[in-house]
């Protein structure tokens, strides 16, 4: 079979290692949130004395809450443990803000999210890295090279990974499970199987 362009691929490789650094954020109506973790947000206020979160309005339904929050000058600053934070999908708290005459009433709105990531834009640049490893590591098997070959059978060990932590940006269940295993399970075949295969054509 006709060798593969060794640059080529390499200049593959590189583009994604160097993509994977670069944040592709869509704005958002909501700010996002990783699920099962702490949350902490700040707010101003000029002329509040006392700030509080009375109800949360999530998946889950309403919940009455009713937390201060800690100030420093006018800066109020809300902690919430992540016990709060195990349901996917839009969280929003009412705040309320006294000078301890006149009431100031807002909300702030968090997506809760696998990865803590979201928008579309997240979503194509997670699909554009899925389909480069996976180009990697098949074109590097089928054209018979060995170094690309186990260079994609480990990115896409460390895609799957990834993926069972995270899910692809707003979705976590079976089906991402399903398909992260199969990418470590194909990953680690190529690897394994062309590392021995390259042993033995080296004794």
């Amino acid at each position: 079979m006709k060798q593969i362009n060794l640059n080529k691929l390499y200049l593959i490789g590189f583009a994604l290692i160097l993509i994977s650094f670069l944040e592709l954020n869509l704005v958002s109506a909501y700010d996002s949130h990783k699920q099962n973790t702490d949350l902490t947000f700040t707010i101003n206020s000029n002329n509040g004395t006392s700030c509080n979160i009375t109800v949360a309005d999530t998946p889950n339904g309403n919940i009455t809450i009713n937390q201060k929050a800690s100030r420093f000058s006018q800066t109020f600053t809300f902690y919430l443990n992540n016990s709060n934070f195990i349901t996917l999908g839009d969280y929003c708290y009412n705040l309320e803000c006294t000078d301890g005459i006149s009431i100031e009433s807002g909300s702030r709105c968090f997506t809760l999210t696998p990865s803590g990531n979201n928008g579309t834009n997240n979503l194509v640049f997670i699909i554009f890295v899925i389909i480069m490893v996976y180009a990697i590591a098949f074109i590097g098997f089928f054209g018979k090279n060995e170094i690309v070959t186990i260079l994609g059978g480990m990115f896409m060990i460390g895609l799957g990974i990834y993926l069972v932590n995270n899910g692809i940006i707003v979705y976590r269940d079976w089906i991402t499970n399903y398909f992260s295993y199969i990418t470590i399970g194909i990953g680690s075949f190529f690897s394994l199987f062309t590392t021995i295969e390259l042993i033995n054509s080296n004794r």
